[in-house]
């Protein structure tokens, strides 16, 4: 690994360390760095050790990354100005990200290992493996306006912005964080596209649509998070596809368009539409489900991503094509294939209004690469030749060729048309994909095993063997579910416990089968020690005269207590955010009293998260809460009582909420 950082680093330095802050996405120098870092390793070590070289930068850690790339950039800069080094080292850190983007493949959709063909035969197989620049932000800084969020690693970077993956000291799962750097991008998401965005939000979870969680709108750099999906995408699988036999590859790719047309025709067919704008595969990223949860048997899951930006990256494209695109999936480069241009229909790049038969345009030429496996082209004025050459049968041949048609009104409408037309296609009967086992590189050698497939979205054998082979099914598009956080509940305990309440406030309980049972307050005074009872429901009220942050530390200690629905926090004038993320520590919360609370935003959107199946949520009084937190609000599907903050209790708001949740009572 040290071979590598160091050849990089002598490199940059020899072509310019003013190059890497005023590095042009797609430019020369990266090519010319690449070129000469090649030249450097080649004379160092041969074509197998640069191999183990590259495995071993792939496979490094955050932190092994940071103590390399600040040893090199000591060694390399010396003599030089201090904010040379510091450029150099940030640039190096960012090293083993990218050698595992360019190595993420559907046998291996963390790029943590080298497959066993790889090979660094020439400076053009380098590039795609170095940062594409100097990140605007750093490897362990704060997320902004959302404490407790840490920036882990960068994904990938373009002109338009930067895509992290984030982590919270208390949430499980990680997000991926995709910023905005460009000054004409953050003036359309911050009106247009802000409300595009908001809808898009209130729309909660599609079994094949990648959530937007959250987002920061406003600032110097605004920001969306989305829940991380660690597979491959679309392009992993379309290459994968083309050497099974004619009809599997027809299967598969029937079967996977269905799965897009429903998502998209979700959004569709609301009013007004929500098109996406930017269909293509590296923006269809695919999860690897586990059906019987012993992990013999996987399969597929297509999850389109980017709902809700799809108009800024296209405007951004139009207008900076030279440069690389809006590379999600996470940011992928036009240096791996997809191009945005070769999917938008002909109305789109001549910068008409958005309408859904741009996304069924996008969809016929994303179903005609799945068929061909050509990347880089779209069907042609021949392309019934080229399909039926293939085998491809006549009635999705004409289906395609409808997809593609030059005028908007030769298209089926929406994606709900193009998915009802599908599904009148001859029945595909679902075929199965065998991937390749990982080959050891010596004899003797372990594979190491890969992430479970739940964090992942890879399938870990564990044992070395090739696993069963993943299918793309058509019940997976239907019955998949996406949620932000699983809350687990303990096991109710059989017999009574005796629970020491480390906290001033009121203990009540109540039948827990009966949830319109009036609450009776407990005469043992708090701190002190309570009976928890099977089949009992608990509040606990705290004192607003003595709770601050420091003392909702010790709920921790509540974590696991059975029973355990409603906290009461209203008139702690001294809890802010800080200690609201305390009340993570506990399990199945179903009511949450925060009124006259100072807590912000960030709090409250932090809690919503964490705890989805919320029934009642008391913000009266809480004066440094927003509208932002609206959206959150309407999301959760079980929330029965909810009082508003003032700033969002206006008659707008509260008609508004009522269409969308008309089961929730405002008080």
């Amino acid at each position: 690994m040290l071979a590598v950082f160091e050849c990089v680093a002598l490199a940059v330095r020899d072509k310019g360390l003013r190059g890497l802050t005023e590095l042009v996405p797609g430019g020369p120098y990266i090519f010319e760095v690449a070129q000469q870092a090649y030249k450097l390793l080649r004379e160092r070590q041969k074509a197998a050790e640069l191999r183990e070289e590259i495995a071993k930068v792939a496979a490094a850690s955050a932190e092994e990354a940071k103590k390399m790339a600040e040893q090199v950039a000591r060694e390399v800069v010396n003599q030089g100005p201090i904010e040379d080094r510091l450029t150099l080292e940030l640039y190096l850190t960012q090293m083993p990200g990218a050698v595992r983007q360019s190595l993420k493949r559907a046998d291996d959709p963390t790029g943590k290992t080298v497959p066993p063909d790889f090979a660094v035969d020439e400076a053009e197989d380098l590039v795609k493996m170095l940062p594409a620049r100097v990140p605007h932000f750093r490897p362990g800084g704060d997320l902004p306006g959302r404490p407790g969020w840490r920036l882990e690693e960068l994904l990938g970077a373009g002109g338009f912005g930067e895509v992290w993956l984030a982590r919270h000291s208390f949430l499980p799962h990680p997000r991926a964080v995709k910023f905005c750097t460009d000054a004409k991008v953050r003036a359309k998401l911050t009106s247009h596209e802000g409300r595009v965005i908001a809808r898009v939000m209130e729309q909660g979870t599609h079994p094949n649509v990648v959530p937007l969680l959250d987002a920061v709108l406003d600032g110097e750099t605004p920001w969306l998070m989305y829940e991380f999906v660690g597979g491959g995408n679309l392009t992993d699988l379309i290459h994968r596809w083309q050497a099974l036999p004619e009809g599997q590859r027809e299967t598969l790719a029937v079967l996977a368009l269905k799965q897009l047309a429903v998502a998209v025709g979700t959004f569709h067919r609301l009013a007004p539409s929500i098109v996406h704008r930017d269909l293509k595969p590296a923006n269809i990223l695919f999860h690897v489900e586990n059906r019987n949860g012993s992990g013999q048997s996987e399969e597929f899951r297509l999850r389109i991503t980017d709902f809700g930006i799809g108009g800024v990256a296209v405007d951004y494209l139009r207008t900076n094509a030279a440069g690389m695109s809006m590379m999600t999936g996470w940011l992928e480069t036009s240096l791996r294939g997809s191009y945005t241009p070769l999917y938008a229909s002909p109305q789109q790049s001549r910068g008409a209004k958005p309408d859904p038969r741009d996304d069924v345009h996008a969809l016929g030429v994303i179903a005609f690469q799945m068929l061909t496996g050509k990347l880089t082209e779209a069907p042609g004025t021949r392309f019934e030749r080229e399909l039926k050459r293939r085998n491809v049968s006549d009635t999705l041949v004409d289906l395609i060729g409808d997809c593609v048609d030059t005028e908007p009104n030769g298209r089926p409408k929406d994606a709900v048309e193009l998915a009802e037309r599908l599904g009148k296609l001859k029945e595909p009967v679902t075929q199965v994909l065998t991937p390749k086992a990982p080959v050891p590189e010596k004899k003797g050698e372990k594979i190491p095993p890969t992430a479970p497939a739940t964090q992942t979205g890879a399938a870990a054998s564990g044992n070395g063997t090739t696993p069963k082979a993943p299918v793309l099914s058509e019940k997976g598009a239907l019955e998949g579910k996406s949620a932000p956080v699983t809350i687990v509940a303990h096991a109710v305990p059989a017999e009574p416990e005796k629970w020491l309440i480390p906290i001033r406030g009121v203990w009540f309980s109540r039948t827990g089968a009966n949830a319109d049972a009036p609450w009776i307050a407990s005469s043992v005074k708090l701190p002190g020690e309570i009976v928890a009872k099977p089949g009992e429901a608990y509040r606990l009220t705290l004192n607003p005269d003595t709770t601050g942050d420091d003392d909702l530390a010790k709920l921790k200690a509540l974590a696991r207590l059975p029973g355990l629905e409603a906290v009461d926090l209203s008139g702690c004038v001294r809890v802010t955010d800080t200690g609201i993320m305390h009340l993570a520590n506990l399990r199945g919360l179903k009511a949450v009293g925060l009124a006259d609370t100072q807590v912000t935003d960030s709090g409250v959107t932090l809690l919503l998260t964490r705890f989805p199946d919320l029934e009642a949520v008391g913000l009266a009084g809480a004066a440094n809460v927003s509208q932002t937190v609206v959206p959150y609000l309407a999301r959760l599907r079980k929330l029965k009582l909810l009082a508003l903050p003032p700033r969002a209790d206006t008659i707008d708001v509260r008609v508004e909420f009522t269409k969308r949740r008309p089961a929730c009572q405002l008080v």
